[in-house]
């Protein structure tokens, strides 16, 4: 966990970073990364970057 969000934990705030959802190609794992470009996102099962965005209803 990255320091900022620990102290910002520890002191009572709340982080105000969204959160993505994922889909792996490669193993069909969904997962959640704090990470907006999927470029940058690897699947943390299998470590493959074909991801695909997941729109959540909400």
């Amino acid at each position: 966990m990255p320091l900022i969000r620990r102290l910002k934990s520890v002191l009572g705030e709340q982080s105000t970073a969204r959160s993505y959802t994922y889909l792996c190609m490669s193993c069909n794992e969904q997962f959640v990364s704090e990470e907006s470009h999927m470029a940058k996102v690897s699947c943390p099962g299998c470590g493959a970057t074909d991801v695909r965005s997941v729109v959540s209803e909400t």
